[in-house]
C-alpha cells in the first residue's frame, strides 16, 4: 500500500521510509536508517522510555506526553520535518 500523501502530492509524508529505517536500526546500519527516515531516532527514544515507564513503575511518569504543549510542539516538528525533507 502507498502513502496517500505522496501518490497524491509526490512528497514524502513523516513515517515514508519508518519501517525500512526501524529495520536497518534491527541490523546496526544507523546511518542507513538516518537516511531513511531521521525521526526514527526519536520515536525510538519514546517507545523505549514509554516500555521501561510500563515495565519498571507502578504509575508510569509519562504522563507528559498527553499535555497539550507537548502535542503542539510534536505537532510543529512533524510538519517542519515533513517540509524540510522535501525541499531539501
Amino acid at each position: 500500500m502507498t502513502c496517500w500523501i505522496n501518490s497524491i502530492t509526490g512528497w514524502q509524508c513523516w513515517g515514508c521510509g519508518g519501517q525500512r529505517a526501524f529495520h536497518q536500526l534491527l541490523h546496526g546500519n544507523f546511518r542507513e536508517a538516518l537516511q531513511f527516515n531521521a525521526l526514527v531516532f526519536p520515536v525510538l527514544i519514546i517507545l523505549s522510555y514509554t516500555l521501561m515507564a510500563e515495565l519498571f513503575h507502578p504509575r508510569p511518569s509519562y504522563i507528559f506526553l498527553r499535555k497539550r504543549n507537548i502535542q503542539i510542539i510534536t505537532l510543529i516538528l512533524v510538519i517542519s520535518f515533513t517540509l524540510l525533507r522535501n525541499l531539501i
